[in-house]
């Protein structure tokens, strides 16, 4: 038996982008085992959908519903997004939308997922903006180019968010480089989750 995600064209995403989505995680040579992946498409029944493998777990947007991350959980899941992250880097790709609503963690074993490939880039010159508005990189965003290290300050700002239960920087400062930064390390912050919480938030913030 195959467990399956149907994913149809609605809510103003169309089959096009889903499209994008499938072909995108075939590039994936080899693959991951914690990658989702296009399994089949259909054009017919309009609107048509995708149908991907499915992925164990919650979103880190689900954890973030129910409380802020562990500390301990978010270390281990943190270090396994990574080891993913390594994967995609080795074929000179980009994830291109590493955010809390594309990360999956199984509660089981605490291992990350990564869903999603519809922004997959290869490392170097972009013509547009992609990803999402909260954790892209500044590169992204002025057009530069883009290398591993666009996901992993991406990763290390969907866990920021994750554990504080906020995005890492202001967006009413706009998305110019001088709007990126560390925002929210208040001393407020280190009572409230001690220092070891906040040890780990400095090293995020460095990434």
């Amino acid at each position: 038996v195959r467990l399956v995600v149907i994913k149809e064209a609605r809510d103003g995403v169309s089959f096009d982008i889903l499209n994008k989505e499938y072909s995108n995680s075939l590039q994936i040579n080899p693959p991951h085992p914690r990658f989702s992946r296009g399994f089949d498409v259909k054009r017919d029944p309009k609107p048509g959908a995708i149908i991907n493998t499915y992925v164990y777990g919650m979103t880190l947007n689900q954890y973030l519903d129910n409380g802020n991350l562990p500390l301990a959980d978010a270390e281990y899941v943190f270090l396994s997004a990574l080891e993913l992250l390594e994967h995609l880097h080795h074929q000179e790709l980009i994830h291109g939308d590493i955010s809390p609503n594309n990360i999956l963690v199984d509660e089981a074993t605490r291992l990350a997922y990564l869903i999603d490939f519809g922004n997959l880039h290869s490392f170097g010159e972009i013509d547009s903006i992609f990803g999402t508005r909260i954790t892209y990189a500044p590169e992204i965003v002025n057009l530069k180019e883009v290398s591993s290290k666009s996901d992993i300050y991406s990763l290390g700002a969907s866990f920021i968010h994750a554990l504080l239960g906020r995005p890492a920087r202001y967006l009413e400062k706009g998305d110019q480089e001088d709007g990126f930064g560390v925002k929210y390390m208040l001393d407020e912050e280190k009572l409230q989750y001690g220092q070891e919480y906040c040890d780990f938030l400095e090293i995020l913030f460095k990434t």
